[in-house]
């Protein structure tokens, strides 16, 4: 069982945040949670935000090569339940609710306080370019089709993401791949916010079945997606998503144990 990493997390002091498996989660609504990455996008001084879910802990678990990259991580949101449900078993804030990478993509998407973005990924990328479009001076980068994970592929991202002056970019490869993409970025270009989004914008085009609300509220995201796409999703949460519940069982088992001793 691996270690659970401490992050490096740059927030500002008077932020309240939950400890989860080493992330300091934003424990704000929905709505604040949005505007405070809005916030630091537009101060550019940099960050590296994941929205935490059990399947990124059960890579975790599973690769130490991918716990250790996720150290560098500078703050979360939660992307989904288990995460919230957590806070209130951790002797600290609670967060009050989901911020999910399909919502974050939407506020930074209509914000016209945002010019420079690049979307990574997703099946129609460019189709996102036309239906967000809040301000003139809007810019995108964008890469779309199949992308593979290379120093030399990141290394070219990053040239292009230094000459259009990205201030914002979304990932939307996927758990690992965004991530070794955004520890690669982050290490190059420390102004830049950088956020994997996972299949956000393929959801934001309507590619993608939207999960019931109850479904949501329950937890049981995962059980729907497996039921729309087994034969893609049945290794991801029949075997991996366990190691992701166990590493998170355990890190409140600790944190709980300190507290009381």
């Amino acid at each position: 069982m691996p270690d659970i990493p401490d992050s490096t997390v740059q927030i500002p002091q008077e932020q309240l945040c939950a400890e989860i498996c080493g992330f300091q989660v934003l424990t704000e609504p929905s709505q604040q949670a949005e505007e405070r990455v809005i916030r630091t996008i537009e101060q550019g001084t940099g960050a590296w935000i994941l929205t935490l879910n059990v399947y990124m802990l059960a890579e975790m678990y599973l690769d130490p090569d991918y716990a250790r990259i996720m150290t560098e991580v500078n703050y979360a949101t939660a992307d989904g339940m288990p995460v919230v449900w957590a806070s209130a078993w951790c002797m600290g804030p609670r967060i009050e609710g989901r911020t999910t990478g399909i919502e974050l993509s939407r506020a930074i998407l209509s914000s016209p306080r945002i010019e420079r973005i690049a979307l990574i990924g997703g099946a129609n990328p460019t189709e996102i370019t036309h239906r967000f479009r809040p301000g003139a001076s809007r810019s995108y980068l964008v890469w779309d089709g199949q992308i593979t994970f290379s120093e030399q592929r990141a290394e070219a991202l990053v040239a292009e993401l230094i000459s259009h002056r990205t201030q914002i970019v979304l990932l939307a490869l996927g758990i690992p791949k965004q991530d070794y993409f955004a520890s690669f970025i982050k290490r190059h270009i420390p102004y830049i916010t950088i956020i994997g989004i996972g299949g956000a914008l393929d959801a934001l085009l309507g590619l993608r079945p939207p999960t019931p609300r109850l479904l949501q509220n329950l937890g049981l995201e995962w059980l729907f997606r497996l039921g729309c796409e087994p034969r893609r999703l049945w290794k991801r949460y029949l075997l991996h998503y366990p190691y992701g519940v166990l590493l998170l069982i355990q890190a409140l088992w600790l944190k709980r144990a300190r507290y009381r001793s």
